[in-house]
């Protein structure tokens, strides 16, 4: 399990950025080299945030990815900002979903579950792998708990609105997830 502090903690820091409407690249706890650690998790990792905004786009665009190298948690956010306010509760949703993901993958490597990168240009090849399966799981867990939302609607919504950045078939996103079911 995730720490839910860590994630918390992640997601309040980011929000703050995003609230002073200036956009950049981030550090985060702070520029200085600092970490975040939080004992039931059992790493430090730092976090680094590009934020962009962009008022000619419909939804909002927020990934992520962890830096097995140097544990590292990268947020991309592209938002528009005509429709910040109205969508904050939304963005923060998907910022708990995208932390607890990547958190889980640096737990992965704490426990030391090797960390295979994919050149593969097949999206279901990648969502099925187990180290891929685990983080999903815990990321659309956290958010479902925290929307209210069940669990496996939680899921399809993610598929409905992500399908098309992954490239994959209908067929694809079934068999996903019915594997995160």
């Amino acid at each position: 399990m995730i720490s839910r502090q860590a994630i918390r903690n992640v997601v309040r820091d980011i929000t703050k950025l995003i609230k002073t409407r200036e956009l950049g690249f981030y550090y985060l706890p702070g520029d200085s080299g600092e970490e975040y650690y939080f004992k039931n998790l059992g790493f430090s990792f730092s976090v680094e945030v590009n934020l962009t905004f962009d008022d000619t786009i419909k939804q909002d665009f927020i990934d992520g990815s962890f830096y097995h190298d140097d544990d590292v948690v990268e947020v991309i956010l592209v938002l528009n900002p005509t429709n910040l306010n109205r969508n904050l509760y939304n963005l923060i949703g998907q910022l708990n979903e995208v932390i607890a993901h990547e958190l889980t993958h640096g737990k992965q490597k704490s426990r030391g579950i090797p960390y295979v990168k994919d050149n593969s240009e097949n999206s279901i090849d990648y969502y099925t792998k187990p180290i891929e399966v685990e983080a999903q799981i815990n990321g659309f867990k956290r958010l479902s708990k925290i929307s209210g939302v069940t669990y496996p609607k939680v899921v399809s919504k993610w598929f409905e609105l992500n399908q098309h950045k992954h490239n994959m078939t209908l067929c694809d996103t079934i068999k996903v997830i019915k594997i995160l079911n």
